[in-house]
């Protein structure tokens, strides 16, 4: 089949492709398939998740997915099943977009995919293209995932079928624009699925397709992209915390370094969450194991990182003590759940353990996130007031965790009105104006903002 030949079929609805995994990425990446006319069948072994898609509800925000998929489904381009084996043998094209994460003794945990790739193997037809999406260690996508295809399909890979990697790069809150505009990296078995893959992500908008030598070569990308972010942020926050013991402000030391084109300072922030993250840099550190290579840095980073909810928690009982209160049976706000500004997620976020923290130390804590109800939140397990007056009413500080963009148009002056009196308020979104805050009479705290004077 030429690259015309497919990429007609594929927008015609001809050649469907089926998506292994309806989460966040896995649905976006069958959208992208979608918005272009191709016919998808959507796998995931999560029943409840299945249902949502069929019906075209979307239990995440993200920009263009949940059009996309109603557009679709009333005309009858998309089906969503729990039953892969019924799926497999209709679609030539299999991409499997399934989570990837680690134990409790942070060792990669491949078992999604392993699962995925046996149901594969065993009903997988000669000439079909496996495309794999997930974010894998060195060396997965042979040593695990074309084993298992070819263990339980009797066929070889690059001769009956064909295999491609080519990790998602994109994050969440703006996925499918992400997915269209940063450059897609592909390793292949074979030069035929190597193409067949380059035609399908153009058919879809991707401009730039960089064609890699090797699977490991792929796969030690992907996990070099999050651990250089992993170790950026590390460094952030160790020169905001430099910086907060110092007297000084980090946001203007920031600003200045970063006016320059090869300083790269980010914002600190009171945790790291995702599942990418704080996740993908043990991928790293196995293989490291495996070749003799110490990572000492990555490991560093990726210790200090989980240490920042520490810190934001010495902060706000350090704010507190200097406002001349304790801890103990202090009524704290907190503003922000998801685990990244502008996102409804809970999953990655490091929300529960702060406020089991806090808790633990004395204190009453409220929860107000604007991308869940106030029911959401209880259902979670989080203690949640009604709104943002039930929430601030009475307490003694308010803790602003993520950066969304509601918080940045806070009403300072109602604020100041439903806290008590010289209430302190610690922005480590960095949303809000200090002297607009200390108009209001309120004490004012920032990670990386030391007090002067």
């Amino acid at each position: 089949m030429s690259p015309k030949e497919l990429e007609e079929g594929l927008k015609s609805g001809e050649i469907p492709i089926s998506v292994m995994g309806l989460g966040r990425m896995g649905l976006a990446t069958a959208c992208l398939f979608l918005d272009v006319g191709a016919k998808i069948l959507g796998v995931d072994s999560n029943r409840r998740v299945v249902e949502m898609a069929a019906s075209g509800k979307v239990r995440f925000t993200e920009v263009g997915v949940e059009r996309i998929l109603k557009t679709a489904l009333d005309e009858g381009r998309f089906k969503a099943t729990d039953k892969p084996t019924d799926v497999i043998p209709e679609t030539p094209i299999i991409m499997i977009v399934v989570p990837t994460s680690v134990d409790s003794r942070n060792r990669p945990d491949y078992s999604a995919v392993e699962k995925v790739c046996r149901q594969i193997g065993r009903r997988i037809q000669e000439g079909s293209l496996v495309i794999l999406d997930s974010t894998v260690g060195v060396g997965t996508t042979e040593d695990l995932v074309i084993a298992s295809l070819e263990a339980a399909s009797g066929y070889r890979a690059g001769k009956e079928f064909g295999v491609v990697y080519s990790p998602i790069r994109a994050s969440e809150g703006s996925v499918l624009k992400d997915l269209k505009n940063y450059p897609r990296i592909l390793a292949a078995t074979d030069t035929r699925s190597l193409q067949a893959a380059s035609t399908l992500f153009r058919a879809i908008g991707v401009d730039r397709i960089i064609h890699t030598s090797s699977f490991k070569t792929v796969e030690t990308e992907k996990l070099f992209e999050n651990v250089y972010r992993d170790v950026v942020l590390a460094l952030t926050n160790e020169l905001a915390a430099f910086c907060e013991n110092a007297g000084l402000d980090y946001s203007e030391v920031r600003e200045m370094c970063n006016s320059q084109p090869f300083c790269h300072l980010l914002l600190p922030g009171a945790w790291v969450g995702g599942g990418c993250i704080p996740v993908n840099p043990h991928f790293l550190i196995e293989a490291g194991e495996y070749n003799n290579s110490k990572l000492r840095l990555v490991k560093l980073a990726r210790k200090l990182n989980d240490q920042l909810l520490s810190h934001t928690i010495r902060l706000v009982v350090k704010s507190l003590r200097a406002a001349g209160r304790s801890i103990r049976r202090a009524r704290i706000a907190v503003f922000g759940a998801s685990y990244k500004a502008n996102v409804k997620n809970l999953a990655y976020s490091p929300i529960h353990l702060l406020v089991e923290r806090l808790s633990k130390k004395g204190a009453e804590v409220r929860v107000y996130d604007p991308f869940f109800t106030s029911e959401e939140l209880r259902r979670s397990g989080l203690p949640a007031a009604r709104g943002v007056k039930g929430t601030l009413e009475g307490v003694d500080l308010l803790l602003i965790t993520v950066a969304h963009d509601e918080f940045k148009t806070l009403n300072l002056r109602n604020a100041s009105r439903l806290m008590r009196k010289s209430a302190v308020v610690i922005d480590c979104g960095n949303v809000l104006n200090p002297r607009k805050v200390e108009e209001e009479k309120l004490v004012y705290r920032r990670l990386g903002r030391g007090v002067q004077g």
